[in-house]
């Protein structure tokens, strides 16, 4: 039985095209598209062709050729692609190419195109075969099949791919492909000795068949009688030596063959994750599935070298998706100065952070400055579970009542009434002066316009309401453009009209809140359930990743200078970014 191990050249990938393969089970598979192409697209089709495979029982050339075609054929791919794909039958190998695909065999001293442009095949395939799936623009960029040929004398596909790197880099190299997949014998399971009875029982056994053996014999044949039983144990502990030695040798190379495995399975996501976060993603998972079949192989031995792999895909993947752990410091505790202190929710204005009690009926403004502390109370907070600051003024919306203002002597005053064709209100924030309402049960943001005599009466902020779905909406931030956080995405709005806002996050998502505001460079997503945060630039693009056990924990968080706010109950506790 044959078994398979690969390594992949990936180009760097561009904006338009795809660029991708499929190396699983006895499936091999290299898909390169030049023009406008959905990524995504190309993902999933890849995916279609594992699953019509080994659904499929291909046991021919013709069904696999068939399989594979009509496979393709619900696809709408630009002219300009190529595709070449193996499938492994036992001993039987069978190899199609499509539009620019080529496929090439090294078998001993023997270097040969197989197959090229829309052609397939069949054979046996030998140990020691090496196979190499690519496109015409591959070889073109390495001057043709002797180019290549040179880099192969002798040499495993992971060391192949580290030679051809440097020298590709140098080269136009932007969205091709080379897939090697090297065939060797798969190890034969030796019969396992079963587990002897205790020592101790088989020489009490022994020794008494001796004494009675020994009284009938003579003196020479009692020596002789000693002799082959110690040349009996000798062969019994030989047996069970050659065995241990042989499944030590195997575990050995198990260990040497995932290392190597993982390392480019690290590398290729290294050199991929600024492009294709996805993609670096998921040659981070193969990595941890290589270490997962290496444990299920151990069976529970060689416990230092899988926690050696595992930690080195943990640090790389770390440094690749680029998280940082940190740990959390208290700021400031609300107790020192009410001991009955309960926040749930924070708002921030300028450098006074706002923390809402709504048991005691109270709204705590900290000055993140000089920790000054002021308190504002009024009845109507009890009723809130929303508020905001504006130029040392609280406005807080109580439920089926509207919106008050509470100024620094404790005096409210009614200022937006409350609106019947409110939804559900589950957002407020306050920008220029302007009063914003996220309302999830209508799909609707609310803007009201301070006047002489209070506020204006509401009007959409958005130019069309056409696709616009906010009733999973949980939070909304401003800087001059909206902010809407959802539990796995964030939707910005620029002027009522949505703006470019594209994120690939490291792994799923679901997101609590988001925030940013016109004093913060980066907008900031938190996890509870990750116990992360997520720093984005202003364009959606991932930049980093924040985690802590405290964000499990925590109620609520603000960003301000170069410092993460977190309030947990009675005290507020900072992240340094």
């Amino acid at each position: 039985m044959l078994r398979s191990q690969f390594a992949v050249y990936l180009g760097e990938e561009g904006k338009e095209g795809f660029c991708g393969f499929l190396a699983e089970e006895n499936i091999f598979v290299i898909l390169e598209i030049q023009g406008v192409y959905d990524k995504e697209k190309g993902r999933e089709f890849l995916k279609k062709i594992k699953s019509s495979f080994l659904a499929a029982g291909i046991s021919t050339l013709a069904e696999f050729d068939e399989r594979l075609s009509s496979t393709i054929q619900k696809e709408n791919f630009p002219l300009d692609f190529a595709l070449a794909a193996g499938f492994l039958k036992d001993t039987i190998f069978y190899v199609k190419t499509i539009g620019n695909g080529e496929i090439y065999l090294k078998r001993e001293d023997l270097f040969e195109k197989l197959l090229g442009n829309n052609q397939s095949a069949s054979g046996f395939i030998q140990e020691r075969d090496l196979i190499i799936l690519t496109s015409s623009y591959f070889t073109k960029i390495l001057n043709g099949k002797a180019d290549l040929k040179r880099f192969l004398d002798h040499k495993k596909p992971n060391e192949i791919i580290e030679g051809l790197t440097p020298y590709l880099k140098g080269k136009e190299e932007k969205g091709i492909i080379a897939l090697l997949v090297e065939f060797e014998s798969a190890p034969t399971e030796e019969a396992v000795l079963p587990p002897s009875a205790r020592f101790e029982d088989i020489f009490v056994g022994l020794r008494r068949r001796w004494l009675s053996y020994s009284l009938r014999l003579g003196k020479r044949k009692t020596l002789t009688l000693v002799l082959v039983f110690f040349l009996f144990l000798i062969l019994i502990w030989s047996v069970v030596l050659g065995q241990k030695r042989r499944i030590l040798a195997s575990h050995s190379k198990e260990i040497q063959d995932t290392k190597t495995l993982v390392t480019q399975k690290l590398k290729n996501a290294d050199e991929i994750a600024f492009v294709n976060l996805n993609q670096a993603q998921s040659f981070i998972a193969d990595s941890r599935q290589a270490l997962a079949n290496l444990k299920q192989e151990l069976g529970g031995s060689n416990q230092n070298d899988v926690t050696e792999i595992e930690n080195l895909i943990d640090q790389e993947a770390n440094k690749i998706l680029k998280k940082e752990e940190k740990s959390a410091s208290e700021f400031f505790d609300l107790t020192v100065d009410n001991a009955k202190a309960q926040g749930t929710k924070m708002y921030l204005d300028k450098d006074n952070l706002g923390v809402l009690d709504s048991n005691q009926g109270l709204v705590y403004v900290l000055s993140l400055t000089d920790k000054s502390l002021n308190r504002y109370k009024a009845g109507q907070i009890k009723n809130s579970n929303l508020f905001g600051i504006y130029q040392g003024v609280v406005y807080v919306y109580a439920q089926g009542d509207g919106i008050y203002k509470i100024d620094g002597k404790n005096n409210s005053q009614k200022v937006i009434d409350n609106d019947t064709a409110w939804g559900r209100i589950s957002g407020i924030w306050i920008y220029q002066g302007n009063i914003y309402l996220l309302d999830k049960g209508k799909s609707q943001i609310y803007k009201y316009i301070p006047t002489d005599n209070g506020f204006s009466t509401k009007v959409s902020y958005f130019k069309t309401l056409e696709g616009v779905d906010l009733t999973t909406a949980n939070s909304l931030s401003i800087d001059s453009s909206i902010y809407i956080g959802f539990p796995d995405k964030v939707l910005k709005y620029t002027a009522g009209v949505m703006d470019s806002f594209q994120t690939s996050y490291p792994g799923n998502v679901s997101l609590t809140k988001v925030f940013t505001s016109p004093d913060v460079q980066q907008v900031y997503v938190w996890d509870k359930t990750a116990a992360a945060i997520y720093v984005l630039g202003k364009d959606g693009s991932y930049v980093r990743e924040i985690q802590s056990s405290i964000l499990k924990k925590i109620n609520d968080f603000v960003v301000y200078g170069n410092t993460i706010y977190l309030l947990n109950g009675s005290k507020i506790y900072s992240i340094g970014i």
